[in-house]
């Protein structure tokens, strides 16, 4: 009898250690990091830039620090020194594979000097593995949970440069 005790509160607390993270979720770390990489120049040759509409950028990597995929929709607005309207802006939506690196540009006219800059980046992104083999494992028994099959929504990330 006492065995038989043991045995069920050693299966008891596997199924709960295994559960419970998914009923105490802890809060996300930001899954991405943004950073202000650097500048392109324009062509040498007025008429070729003229002709091409070539004119300098700033650069920034966008870096998925997580174990999945994340998509990420990025806006990113240059300002000119002492100007509260952006001059220049650029955005869009960009998928990341695990551990992975995508360049994000915007256009800066004329000189790079004093230019400020501020990003806002969304990020979602597929449960962890754990998490969805749980779901799978729960949905056998005829147990399913929303927040164990829908995408992992994190935190806004901003952030703002000034080039001097």
């Amino acid at each position: 009898m006492t065995r038989r005790r043991a045995i069920i509160w050693s299966v008891s607390l596997v199924a709960l250690a295994c559960v419970a993270p998914a009923m105490f979720p802890r809060k996300p770390a930001m899954p991405v990091a943004i950073l202000l990489q650097g500048y392109t120049n324009a062509l040498a040759g007025s008429e070729a830039a003229q002709y091409v509409g070539d004119e300098p950028e700033a650069l920034f990597m966008l870096t998925n620090r997580t174990g999945s995929g994340l998509r990420c929709k990025f806006t990113v607005d240059a300002f000119r020194p002492e100007r509260a309207v952006a001059e220049s802006t650029s955005s869009g939506e960009v998928l990341i594979p695990s551990g992975a690196v995508r360049i994000l540009s915007v256009v800066t006219p004329v000189t790079t000097n004093g230019w400020r800059f501020h990003a806002v980046i969304s990020v979602s992104g597929r449960p962890p593995l754990w998490k969805t083999r749980i779901g799978n494992l729960l949905g056998r028994v005829g147990l399913h949970f929303r927040s164990l099959d829908s995408d992992t929504v994190y935190p806004t990330l901003t952030n703002s440069w000034t080039a001097l």
